[in-house]
């Protein structure tokens, strides 16, 4: 009885919960955009025909970011969007819908910064692909998963830092709702 008391206190206010579950979503975007830096320096190194099949083999392992899923199938059944979005699970839209619940309340300075950012990395990784799926040779394809990796990349690291704020910030602010609990 004395764990379920302790585990209650963790979330018995509603300061705690929204926190907790704002940590939680943050951790969670952190995790899917660490998935999708390594997965984008994997890209850089495509080089030539035989690293192209390499990256691509490699890429069963990337399972773990749903947005890695999605370009991948994506790419697989020539652009058909809806198959991508038959990737998700169940958690994975969960949380996508968690996020724009909190997404009013998450950094306001910054949520603007981060949607142009992201819409501009879901821009031209769709431009890019388009591209790629009308390329003429094999080098034009390459080539363009090159610059659509080093757009991303550039921009991934933007949003891993603004992730990284967000969560220190939410992990303070948890501190803190836990230091006055405790004073009162």
């Amino acid at each position: 009885m004395n764990i379920a008391k302790r585990i209650d206190r963790i979330f018995d206010t509603f300061e705690k919960r929204w926190t907790g579950i704002s940590i939680v979503v943050l951790l969670f975007w952190l995790w899917q955009s660490i998935w999708l830096f390594i997965f984008f320096i994997q890209a850089i190194t495509v080089s030539d025909y035989q690293s192209l099949f390499q990256f691509l083999s490699k890429m069963e392992g990337y399972n773990a970011s749903f947005v890695v899923r999605m370009v991948l199938t994506f790419i697989s059944t020539n652009g058909s969007i809806l198959l991508a979005l038959q990737q998700l699970k169940w958690i994975e839209i969960g949380m996508i819908f968690l996020t724009i619940i909190l997404c009013q309340s998450f950094l306001p300075k910054f949520r603007y910064f981060m949607a142009i950012i992201l819409g501009l990395m879901m821009f031209s990784t769709y431009i890019g692909m388009q591209i790629g799926f009308h390329g003429d040779s094999l080098e034009q394809v390459i080539s363009t998963i090159s610059w659509i990796s080093n757009i991303d990349l550039i921009g991934l690291v933007f949003i891993i830092l603004i992730l990284l704020y967000g969560l220190s910030l939410k992990v303070y602010q948890w501190i803190m709702i836990w230091i006055s609990d405790k004073n009162v």
